[in-house]
């Protein structure tokens, strides 16, 4: 080994629908700690490896009680109404001198092998051909073309530390690119061409934009010219476009030849010396199709890049792809099949186009019926190629005499392959064997009886391979005899990034090694002796492979941080992410991460409690737990949550306490949960119940003793006979040590508007953790919505009730209307909290008007409610849009109060006419986005405005529910994905 080897978050909280959730942490002075030590003997570490043992414990005891929720001795005042049915590859060279300084042995240039698609070998100036990817290495350069970031050029050369040196942004979707001689030929979106001077990759700049306006459909680099083949829609016509662009000298990049022709393009072919665009044909998608598809033939052979259109003919079946045509000198080569869109005849015809003006047909083979097409590949004067359907062989044709094609082979093999690496007499392929994805090797030396010698299947039953749909991530390294395969690897709770390592020798075959985890889906892999790149779609992972069964990580470095949903955990910004818990500091770059949380296959969805000292998370929570174990045939009690605790330091830093049983006994829906100061969790859910004839379930809410969750998780479980009138909102809240939640019973039927319910706030004492118990049920108008974080104010909604106004009787032509009016109420809780008095009650009207008659018109009048303790926020949003034929007009009115909820009265009062998009700031107030910026009003009703855009915010979801911003220390911060995070200040 050289000297250099010797020395080297769905993140969920508690969600309060539409409120923020900024008490929702509270201290746990309570909980009692017998020292500092990071090993507190109430929480037993699991080792090293947090998630490496699950520890599952029999909790000591369960106590079940029947009659919950103790009636109040006085008259049940409020009745609240509910509905009446309510229920529940140029690749560049690779200088290894940039790591003179850690290796001993000599250093040598490695160069790729020419991946273009060669040449007549008859012209007078040979030009280089080059393909586009997403990546070169160009000496100590590692340069990227990132679909979120634009071009990033990274310093490889400390393999320990990489550096991005610069990145340049576009407004659009990176694609693929050219790097050579000081310029990047970049393709953003799919109509543009960017160039950029990259002599300083330190310092790039944009030096040509180059519109092409159209849909590209392919390109190349021939010599100095870039050749990009578009397609050109209109109304009435289609048309093949062909653009040059001169790049010789990257400040006067320049169009040197364009060219458009009728046609509607499907594949490209490049040789030196010209460009064949086969066609499709719409009417073959659909049906049976029995005509030939067009062939466009064009001349590049001037090195200045001026373009000619030379022949056009026709086949007899459909390319598919670009390894599909071939041409050694005069000949030209088409390998298609006779159905466009399935199963059909799979034939090669070869042509003369040395007279242009008269291509004939030498001649036609067809060597397979009613099979589907895959990869091919030519290669001296044989043609491979692979069908599949009803037999998957592998054929070899020979094209030496183009007059008379003859098969001299065929292999019947399991599976197809969808590319083919030609090895002189070895093929290297890549495909897929029923759910797997697979590497072979075949022997072809003796071309009339072709073998295959080596096959190894790669990833689990669910994975996906990148290079199955882009041959371009099939990465093979000669002199390292390695073959870097990206794949994605899935069960039923996670998917794992993965690098593998595949051992080929043209002798011995094929063996799979290890592999290297990336953090995001990855691309591409690249090998420079003992050092293996996994390119990945946030991130560069730079791995030692010397043991390749074991691949070290040397330097793992974030290209993009995607950021779709930030909370705020200890003071910092957190996020669960690819099954951990991460720490971002303001920029989005992960500062730390937990072990893995553990999963059971069964169990959906991921969420986070958390108080001031611990976080728990676990997953398991919709109905689809219970429903795919009973399915499996197995007992829904063997799925069960875990949980994975992390606790909080004085310092800020985090401990991974490791993963644990959750309600062991259990199987329940859990709808709502939350955490006590003294880490006791409440859950409101379903217990499914076993009987003779299947399963039933009934309401439950269950409290659990998290204070030693190895030794002991003492449980509560009461009987929850309350139902919720807006089935989406079932609240549950912890103020202290005391749990919320609210619930109401049917009692009596009513009249049309809906039944008369009786409605509750629910308390639940949990300050003894050995022996929680329910208090005394306090009626109240309307569904317990939320409590304040004192305890001091209970906030309730009635249940909507919805109607129309009749307005669309006025209107000729497609018109929708309607209205839903409700009652939000301000509730103070006496002393010894067991009634309220309403403080204030406020209606709400929302209605929408949708009609297209001469124009299109939109009305909406919506309100949304943000509670921030004993503040509350009320948002009133009307907005009206209306599209002419040649005109648009668009008015939008937010009106924001704050009422306090100690009196009622209004504190603040403010329209803005300009405001698109309000949202709730974690720990704060509340935030708008206007069309000139951003307004934040605080609780207390003062403002701070700023000129930042950010409408993007609104564009981030995550489990169903907008990412908040989060107020941390002056500044409000907010998840921009692939912007990583986006801060505001308010100092």
């Amino acid at each position: 080994m050289s000297k250099f080897f010797k020395v080297l978050a769905v993140l969920l909280f508690s969600v309060c629908f539409s409120v923020s959730c900024d008490n929702s942490r509270q201290s746990s002075e309570n909980y009692v700690e017998t020292g500092n030590e990071a090993d507190d003997e109430n929480y037993v570490e699991t080792g090293n490896e947090a998630d490496d043992e699950n520890n599952e414990e029999t909790p000591e005891e369960i106590v079940t009680i029947g009659e919950t929720w103790d009636e109040n001795d006085g008259v049940e005042e409020f009745v609240t109404i509910g509905e009446a049915t309510q229920s529940y590859s140029d690749r560049g060279e690779i200088n290894e001198n940039i790591y003179n300084e850690n290796y001993e042995e000599e250093e040598e240039e490695i160069e790729y092998d020419d991946p273009g698609d060669g040449g007549s070998g008859n012209d007078s100036v040979v030009r280089e051909i080059a393909e586009s990817d997403i990546y070169k290495l160009d000496g100590g350069i590692l340069w990227l073309a990132n679909k979120h970031k634009g071009l990033v050029a990274v310093d490889i050369s400390n393999p320990v530390k990489l550096k991005i040196l610069d990145t340049l942004a576009f407004s659009g979707y990176t694609g693929e690119m050219y790097v050579q001689d000081g310029r990047a030929c970049i393709f953003v979106g799919n109509s543009t061409l960017m160039v950029v001077n990259t002599e300083d990759p330190s310092n790039l700049s944009l030096v040509g934009r180059f519109d092409i306006g159209y849909h590209i459909i392919d390109s190349r680099v021939v010599g100095n010219i870039v050749y990009v083949v578009s397609n050109e829609y209109s109304s009435d016509s289609e048309h093949i476009l062909i653009m040059s662009i001169d790049i010789r000298d990257p400040r006067n990049v320049k169009v040197a030849d364009k060219i458009s022709v009728e046609g509607d393009g499907h594949t490209v072919y490049v040789s030196q010396k010209s460009i064949y665009v086969a066609e499709a044909n719409k009417d073959d998608w659909y049906e049976e199709y029995t005509g030939t598809y067009s062939v466009t033939m064009f001349d590049i052979s001037d090195p200045e890049g001026r373009i000619a259109e030379k022949a056009v003919f026709e086949t007899e079946g459909f390319m598919s792809d670009r390894w599909k045509m071939h041409e050694i000198g005069n000949t030209f080569f088409a390998v298609s099949s006779s159905s466009q869109s399935g199963s059909g005849d799979s034939m090669i015809e070869s042509f003369d186009v040395s007279d242009p003006e008269n291509v004939r047909k030498l001649d036609k083979l067809v060597f397979m019926h009613g099979q589907r097409f895959y990869g091919t590949r030519f290669e001296g004067d044989r043609l491979y190629a692979v069908t599949y359907l009803k037999r998957d062989p592998l054929h070899v044709i020979d094209i030496s005499d183009p007059a008379h094609l003859r098969q001299l082979g065929e292999l019947n093999v399991p599976g197809w392959s969808s590319h083919l690496e030609v090895k002189g007499t070895k093929i290297l392929a890549v495909g897929r064997d029923g759910e797997k994805s697979k590497i072979s090797m075949y022997d072809v030396k003796d071309p009339e009886k072709p073998k295959e010698i080596s096959t190894v299947e790669i990833g689990t039953n669910r994975s996906s391979a990148t290079a199955l749909s882009n041959w371009k991530a099939f990465n093979i390294f000669d002199e390292s005899g390695l073959i870097l395969f990206p794949v994605t690897d899935c069960d039923d709770s996670e998917c794992i990034y993965k690098l593998y390592l595949v051992d080929f020798d043209l002798d011995k075959g094929l063996k799979t090694r290890g592999f290297i985890e990336s953090d995001s889906r990855i691309e591409r892999g690249v090998a420079v002796k003992e050092l293996v790149f996994s390119i990945g779609e946030e991130d560069l992972v730079l791995a030692d492979a010397t043991d390749r069964d074991n691949p070290k990580i040397l330097y793992q470095l974030a290209i993009v941080h995607n950021v779709s949903m930030i909370s705020e955990c200890n003071e910092s910004l957190c996020d669960i992410k690819n099954l951990r818990l991460v720490i971002y500091d303001e920029t989005g770059s992960i500062k730390w991460k937990s072990g893995k949380i553990t999963r059971d296959d069964y169990l959906n969805g991921i969420k986070m409690l958390q108080n001031d000292r611990f976080a728990y998370i676990f997953s398991g929570d919709d109905f689809r737990d219970e429903y795919n174990a009973i399915y499996a045939g197995e007992e829904p009690e063997k799925h069960v949550p875990y949980l994975k605790i992390i606790k909080f330091n004085e310092d800020g830093s985090f401990e991974d306490k490791g993963n644990f049983k959750f309600g062991a006994h259990l199987a329940n829906d859990i709808y709502s949960e939350a955490v006590s100061e003294n880490n006791m969790i409440a859950t409101r859910g379903m217990k499914y119940i076993k009987y003779s004839g299947g399963y039933y379930s009934e309401p439950k809410f269950v409290v659990y003793n998290m204070n030693d969750p190895k030794k002991e998780r003492r449980v509560t479980e009461f009987d929850f006979n309350y139902k919720s009138l807006n089935y989406f909102e079932r609240p549950l809240f912890a103020v202290g040590n005391t749990f919320w939640t609210g619930g109401c019973q049917f009692k009596q039927a009513g009249d049309e508007n809906g039944d008369q319910y009786l409605c509750y706030a629910l308390p639940l004492d949990a300050n003894d953790p050995k022996n929680p118990k329910t208090g005394k049920r306090i009626n109240i108008p309307g569904e317990f919505h939320r409590i304040s974080g004192n305890g001091r104010y209970i906030y309730s909604q009635t249940p909507r009730i919805y109607g129309k106004d009749g307005f669309c009787d006025n209107k000729s032509y497609n018109c929708n209307e309607g209205w839903s009016t409700y009652d939000f109420y301000i509730l103070k809780l006496n002393e010894d909290k067991t009634a309220v008095s309403v403080v204030k009650k406020e209606t709400f009207t929302d209605s929408f008007l949708d009609y297209l008659d001469d124009s299109w018109v939109q009305k909406d009048l919506s309100h949304e409610t943000f509670i921030k303790n004993d503040k509350v926020f009320f948002v009133k949003i009307s907005k009206e849009s209306e599209h002419g034929d040649d005109s648009y007009k668009e008015q939008s009115i937010y009106e924001v109060r704050i009422v306090s909820a100690a009196d009622g009265k209004e504190i603040y009062k403010k329209s803005f006419e300009d405001a698109n998009y309000v949202t709730n700031v974690n720990n704060g107030g509340i935030l708008l986005s206007t069309s000139d910026g951003w307004t934040y009003i605080a609780p207390d009703g003062t403002e701070k405005s700023g000129e930042d855009d950010i409408s993007f915010a609104t564009f981030y979801w995550h489990s169903y529910r907008v990412s908040e911003p989060q107020l941390i220390d002056g500044k409000i911060y907010i998840a921009a994905g692939y912007d990583g995070i986006y801060a505001l200040n308010l100092k």
